[in-house]
């Protein structure tokens, strides 16, 4: 690791919330850390029902965690500057989509399960995201108090937007907002985004699954992030004020603060990099009703309650343990982590797949 790199320091921290509506939480999520100058962090979201949805994101983490932590990152093998560490990231991703595909076969109970995966490997400064989905991370920069979306949706609607048909304001709220075109176990021709960016002294990244973009808007996120130096304290008030709005899902939220050691001097602009961008360069399968979906749904649960666009700069006023994975829970912190049924018309927060076409 060069003298730059070490120049920055990591603290982490997660959380996974059931929300107010659902029963059950289809999310799941990872956090890794070592020397405070490594950290692995992982997201997914499940959709197909209660038990399919679970498993899904649980088989999704479970395999990034044994495919990526043990005999790569935590050895010293992921080093940058080559090249494979991106082909390990897709490769492990391919493998997570390859084993629901596998289980959604031996057992018919869960047919039709998927999950979103966002992942980041972050080692000193500079920061790699593999991603599938509509989960998402994002870069809040200290300097200047912005916020970049540092991933693209797989969904429809923002493949319409992409595409000239919408605007991002006539996307927020749009009733096909949670429809994905790409999820893992939906087939096994699977693409991947990969992007490349960086840390400077007191920025956040931040993942989180698309509860919370249900209810908070970049800009939000950004004036929190930037208004606690403590990543739990971020995340607390995150998932108080989602749940505050209604809570309609399942929320989880992961933050990496770049603390800047005294004397270094790293503020500067930082650039996201996409390798390769290839969301929605093969036109999207077109929408159809939901009751042809192959998603399944059960019926609403009451309330219940809990503790606790795309690439662009958004401007806001700004108001330890070496190689430790901490088991699947509630919340994790580090220098510590994780791991419904309702059904839902489009919009109104539970991720569907579009048929394979």
């Amino acid at each position: 690791m060069s003298n730059a790199e070490r120049e920055i320091r990591l603290r982490s921290s997660g959380h996974t919330d059931t929300g107010q509506v659902r029963d059950n939480n289809e999310d799941n999520i990872h956090l890794w850390h070592q020397d405070d100058q490594r950290v692995l962090a992982v997201v997914a979201d499940g959709m197909g029902g209660a038990v399919a949805g679970e498993e899904a994101s649980r088989i999704a983490v479970e395999t990034v965690k044994s495919d990526l932590i043990a005999p790569y990152i935590a050895n010293s093998r992921a080093e940058w500057g080559d090249d494979g560490l991106s082909a390990y990231l897709q490769d492990t991703i391919r493998h997570a989509n390859n084993n629901i595909i596998e289980q959604a076969r031996k057992r018919p109970e869960l047919r039709g399960m998927g999950t979103t995966v966002t992942l980041a490997y972050v080692q000193g400064r500079k920061v790699i995201v593999g991603h599938v989905g509509d989960s998402r991370a994002y870069l809040v920069k200290h300097t200047g108090g912005g916020i970049q979306q540092i991933t693209s949706d797989h969904s429809f609607v923002q493949a319409l937007v992409d595409g000239g048909h919408l605007t991002s304001e006539e996307a927020l709220g749009h009733p096909m907002g949670n429809v994905l075109y790409r999820a893992l176990g939906q087939t096994q021709d699977l693409e991947i985004d990969v992007y490349h960016t960086q840390l400077d002294a007191q920025d956040r990244l931040l993942l989180c699954s698309d509860g919370l973009t249900l209810h908070l808007l970049p800009e939000e996120i950004a004036a929190i992030a930037l208004k606690h130096d403590d990543p739990a304290a971020i995340i607390q008030e995150l998932v108080a004020l989602t749940n505050e709005r209604g809570g309609r899902d399942n929320v989880s939220v992961i933050v990496v603060v770049a603390d800047g050691i005294a004397g270094a001097d790293s503020a500067g602009e930082s650039t996201v990099h996409a390798s390769p961008l290839s969301s929605h360069e093969n036109s999207p399968p077109v929408a159809i009703p939901r009751e042809n979906s192959n998603m399944g749904a059960s019926e609403p649960q009451a309330k219940r309650s809990t503790t606790t666009s795309t690439q662009e700069i958004v401007r806001v006023s700004t108001p330890d343990t070496a190689g430790e994975s901490t088991p699947t829970g509630e919340s994790t912190s580090a220098g510590d982590e994780p791991s419904s049924d309702a059904p839902d018309e489009p919009g109104e927060g539970r991720d569907h797949l579009l048929p394979d076409q």
